[in-house]
């Protein structure tokens, strides 16, 4: 068995610096694949997170299953560390519902990222191994890179691995510390690198 790790961790410094020195090179000289999807969150508390709900049938009965919380986080910055408002596998507290927002890209996306949805990733990794076979270097990230982006990375390894085989070119598989919340942070002014970008779901 190899111990050779899946990925290795990039900085928002180097990935711009890479997305600088070629620019347009989406699954050409670099791949940056965004796997955030439809669970980002914000509950009448003033309190945004990431959450699987699994709760009573109607709105006004209370949550009497469980709900993982992740990379839960105040509403008025993104930027801090996540907060153990709930913990994981805890039932959520009785109270206001949480609201689902449509989709967490809405906030922004760097320049050139294909969107791969961590809730469908699995069902797409053939197409993606097959897509970026020839890319030299692919950056996975999430909002955070704490839990979807790393999760990603590695997934999308292990499929290259056993459906490329032999076959397979060499090729840097990186995740982007901080996720988009911290790249946005840096450079969500340069239009160059970041697209979109919405402060309402960020400031």
């Amino acid at each position: 068995m190899s111990l050779t790790p899946a990925f290795r961790y990039i900085s928002a410094t180097e990935l711009a610096a890479i997305l600088k020195s070629a620019p347009g090179g989406a699954f050409r000289s670099w791949a940056v694949i965004d796997v955030r999807d439809s669970d980002f969150a914000v509950s009448d508390r003033g309190v945004r997170a990431d959450v699987v709900l699994q709760c009573g049938e109607s709105r006004d009965s209370p949550c009497q299953q469980t709900a993982v919380v992740v990379n839960v986080q105040p509403a008025s910055s993104l930027v801090h560390p996540p907060l153990s408002l709930f913990g994981e596998s805890q039932c959520l507290p009785s109270g206001p519902s949480v609201r689902r927002r449509q989709a967490d890209m809405q906030g922004g996306n760097i320049v050139g990222a294909a969107n791969y949805p961590s809730d469908s990733f699995i069902t797409s990794l053939d197409d993606l191994v097959k897509r970026a076979q020839d890319v030299p270097q692919i950056v996975f990230h999430c909002a955070l890179s704490q839990v979807r982006g790393p999760k990603a990375a590695r997934r999308y390894a292990e499929a290259r691995r056993l459906i490329l085989k032999d076959e397979a070119p060499e090729q840097d598989i990186l995740v982007l510390r901080e996720g988009f919340t911290g790249f946005q942070q840096r450079y969500r002014d340069d239009s160059a690198l970041v697209e979109k970008f919405n402060k309402f779901y960020h400031d």
